[in-house]
């Protein structure tokens, strides 16, 4: 919804730069699993790398000049090497943003042809620890791109507040849902 993020290339350029693997080895030791789906670890998740097929494929199809790559021929999570630097990732998240229209500049800042800063804001919650654990290690890997990334913590009514106006350009959201598809579901992504 906001125009900084509107170039699927931008959006993989961020998550490229989420090291996943770094994060999760500093914060659990590699014990978490990489989740890739609202319903991972279910018959209903997607399977990484896995092209659509049946009525998904049928349903895609008349659609497929303006679906980003990946969406019927299959998709998975980038994975990076594990280290901090992260390097091929990053690299890859530059020639993204490079041909987003995203260059940086002699003063190490990513800007559009037009000159404007690639900026925004991460909201959080105050007190979510491991929460902004994991942001600052981003904010890092963001910062090396040239990106200026803000993080803002505010107390609970605040975060509730912001979320439901939409009153933020980056925050973390957990959503749980069962295997049943139901009521979850509708209040989730239902209007």
């Amino acid at each position: 919804r906001e125009p900084l993020f509107a170039d699927w290339r931008v959006r993989d350029a961020l998550i490229l730069a989420f090291n996943f693997e770094f994060i999760n080895d500093t914060l659990t030791g590699g014990q978490s699993p990489r989740i890739a789906s609202f319903f991972s670890n279910s018959p209903l998740g997607m399977v990484p790398g896995t092209a659509a097929e049946g009525r998904v494929a049928d349903l895609l199809a008349p659609f497929a000049a303006d679906l980003v790559p990946g969406t019927i021929e299959g998709y998975a999570l980038p994975v990076s090497d594990g280290t901090e630097a992260n390097r091929d990732n990053i690299r890859a998240a530059l020639d993204q943003l490079s041909a987003a229209g995203w260059t940086v500049g002699e003063d190490g800042v990513l800007r559009n042809a037009a000159g404007e800063a690639f900026a925004f804001e991460i909201l959080l919650q105050n007190g979510a620890s491991e929460n902004t654990t994991i942001t600052d290690i981003y904010v890092q890997a963001l910062t090396r791109l040239g990106i200026q990334a803000t993080v803002s913590a505010v107390d609970p009514a605040q975060f509730t507040e912001r979320v439901q106006a939409l009153d933020f350009d980056m925050t973390y959201y957990r959503v749980g849902l069962s295997l049943s598809p139901g009521n979850e579901q509708y209040l989730y992504f239902g209007s």
